[in-house]
């Protein structure tokens, strides 16, 4: 059998092999966003920046795909059944979400937080997969949801462990994104975010991205170079800064929670659940920890090699 041919594709939109329809078309999709259903053409347009009447074209041809569907009432787009299928179908094929998913569900009930599963989507990170636990402080993003790369721990793991030529291409976007005022306290931030992922293994953003929020991130370097990204995160009661900023060393008193976690994992169990009379910020400590379990069970489950430190 024939060999398909590998491309380089550090040329980008400016190669001959680029279709800049096909990127357009694409663009009009991208343009959507979770909760967010009808668009009209004024507002795609604004969005992608194209011109309304190839906007008009491109809803049409996008319509009798399937990828679009148009109100009779209104006029307005939403994404078709099309782009579900193909979403559908991406998502059935990711064997790490399938291998993650109940190692993240434990984590999430034991520290009553939610833990996601994350993809590079431009300069965002598309939620594939997320699992809560009942408590009502824990973080209401879904599957779908996005998160700025450039802002939150699950992004910054991501760009730890990128490829570094892919790295150095996504923060030119992000430096084109934010603008020459802002990105140099951006950068520093990026850069702080990866050699605490280089000196611990795990990165951790506090209220940044949004008021209150703390979270912790991991990530995973897959062999064909994609790369998947954990996030442990909830409010700053239920994750307080100082205990995640303790880089998942025990606090003081909690020497024996971490001679059963070395027991447990000898005979391959997770970590014992903390007494319920822990206090939150010994209890949360251990939470780097738990994340980086959870990456390395989901490496060796899905038999991929290390690309991490710790």
């Amino acid at each position: 059998m024939a060999r398909t041919r590998h491309l380089d594709f550090d040329e980008g939109a400016d190669s001959s092999r680029f279709v800049t329809a096909l990127a357009r078309g694409l663009d009009v999709l991208a343009c959507f966003h979770v909760d967010e259903k009808w668009l009209t053409n004024a507002e795609i347009a604004s969005r992608t920046g194209l011109p309304k009447p190839t906007v008009v074209r491109m809803a049409y041809t996008l319509c009798v795909l399937g990828y679009l569907r148009q109100s009779h009432e209104s006029g307005k787009y939403a994404l078709g059944d099309s782009v579900a299928a193909l979403g559908i179908t991406m998502v059935s094929n990711l064997k790490l979400r399938r291998i993650a998913r109940p190692y993240m569900q434990d984590l999430a009930n034991r520290y009553d937080i939610s833990v996601s599963l994350g993809i590079r989507n431009g300069l965002s990170v598309l939620y594939v997969e997320n699992c809560r636990s009942g408590a009502p402080l824990s973080l209401g993003l879904d599957l779908g949801a996005r998160i700025p790369i450039a802002e939150t721990a699950m992004g910054h793991a991501l760009l730890a462990v990128m490829e570094s030529r892919e790295r150095e291409r996504l923060l030119a976007e992000i430096c084109k994104d934010e603008g020459e005022q802002r990105w140099p306290q951006v950068l520093q931030t990026i850069n702080a975010g990866c050699a605490h992922w280089r000196a611990r293994g795990f990165t951790v953003v506090v209220r940044d991205w949004q008021t209150d929020i703390v979270g912790v991130g991991a990530a995973i370097r897959q062999p064909d170079g994609r790369v998947i990204a954990f996030n442990a995160g909830g409010g700053s009661q239920q994750v307080p800064a100082r205990a995640v900023g303790a880089g998942g060393r025990a606090p003081a008193g909690a020497h024996g929670q971490r001679a059963g976690v070395i027991r447990a994992q000898r005979r391959g169990l997770s970590a014992p659940v903390p007494s319920p009379n822990t206090p939150a910020e010994q209890r949360v400590s251990a939470l780097p920890r738990g994340l980086k379990r959870c990456r390395r069970s989901c490496q060796a489950k899905g038999g991929m090699r290390s690309f991490w430190p710790g």
